[in-house]
């Protein structure tokens, strides 16, 4: 791939519904968010930027000075809302690939990102998403009222992987539609520029952690 790769992190949130900041609790003694720094830190890749809440981001900028130290790694500070920060870090990122990963999804691998990016480089854009397991319900009023074929039901996940210049079009129509729910980039990519989203196959091990017991999760498969 001779195209120039950036990866953006989001690290903005302030965990709410974790109880503190999750991205400072360790897997094997190691920070969450170095975790996932590390994942990006590939050869081909040419930055990382890390966008940061305010309050967080002196704490960070020494954990990575500590743990790995690598020019390649920036920090910017984030937004009121997690669409926000994304944006942000697109608009400093300079490569034509741009992957949008959460930092709280520690355990991404080294191919899914190369595969993300592959993705994007050949379709415009790529989403990591692992299949459906369970059965799914459509409810109403709390009563299941039919079943969707669960092999057509993929559970996003992050990386999302885009060609620098669709996604920021993309962000552009939606804000233009005044479309203030923008958790996850890829819908902006479908609902407003009408174009798939290639899809990198995923699995349960990539999972973001959102609760402490998620933490406990992660720590059991990262000794697997």
């Amino acid at each position: 791939m001779t195209k120039v790769l950036s990866a953006v992190l989001v690290a903005a949130g302030v965990g709410e519904r974790y109880g503190g900041n999750k991205l400072l609790d360790t897997i094997a003694d190691t920070p969450v968010i170095i975790h996932s720094i590390r994942a990006f830190l590939l050869p081909e890749i040419t930055e990382i930027i890390v966008v940061s809440h305010s309050q967080w981001r002196q704490q960070y900028q020494k954990l990575i000075d500590e743990f790995c130290p690598d020019s390649r790694i920036k920090i910017i500070e984030g937004g009121a809302q997690r669409w926000q920060s994304s944006l942000l870090g697109i608009q400093t990122a300079s490569g034509e690939l741009v992957a949008i990963h959460d930092a709280a999804r520690p355990l991404i691998s080294a191919e899914h990102i190369r595969q993300s990016y592959n993705l994007a480089a050949a379709h415009g854009a790529a989403l990591v998403a692992a299949p459906a397991t369970d059965s799914i319900k459509v409810v109403h009023d709390q009563q299941n009222t039919a079943a969707i074929d669960r092999n057509t039901i993929y559970l996003a996940q992050t990386p999302q992987t885009f060609q620098r210049e669709l996604i920021l079009r993309a962000f552009t129509r939606a804000r233009e539609a005044g479309f203030d729910k923008m958790t996850d980039e890829s819908e902006l990519v479908t609902r407003f520029l009408e174009r798939p989203v290639a899809i990198v196959t995923g699995n349960n091990r990539n999972l973001k952690i959102t609760y402490p017991q998620d933490l406990l999760v992660a720590r059991a498969l990262y000794q697997e």
